[in-house]
């Protein structure tokens, strides 16, 4: 955790079977590039959402009205729901969290009231747009 204004990160991941034939590098490139080309507009309207919204992460101590992670999580938990992504979202707690007592990054005083973690996972299947 940093005071340093950054925004909270989320990561999501897409899980593509196997047995799935991968394309040719200069194909998969060709292609990455046409959907961005074709999102840019939205993606920038996202970003901009998102930037609006205060999500501060905070330095333990701070006054909880600097912060705002629970603001942007429920953001972007609305915004995979609608993806059709399983969603699971979460807030540790410090009992939790005591199995690494003595690790870096652990203290004990801290509180996670408010600052949830959000996982979003969307399945790739044979319907999948895409699937050869």
């Amino acid at each position: 955790m940093f005071r340093s204004g950054l925004p909270i990160v989320s990561f999501m991941t897409v899980e593509v079977p196997r047995d799935r034939a991968l394309p040719e590098p200069d194909a998969t490139r060709d292609a990455v590039l046409a959907a961005v080309h074709a999102q840019f507009d939205e993606s920038v309207r996202l970003l901009r959402d998102m930037i609006e919204i205060p999500s501060v992460g905070p330095w333990f101590g701070d006054s909880p009205s600097v912060t705002g992670e629970g603001a942007i999580q429920a953001f972007l938990r609305t915004r995979l729901e609608e993806l059709g992504a399983e969603v699971d979202q979460w807030e540790p707690s410090a009992a939790e969290l005591a199995v690494y007592d003595g690790g870096p990054g652990y203290f004990p005083d801290r509180d996670f009231t408010g600052r949830p973690n959000l996982v979003g996972r969307i399945r790739a299947d044979a319907d999948s747009p895409g699937r050869r």
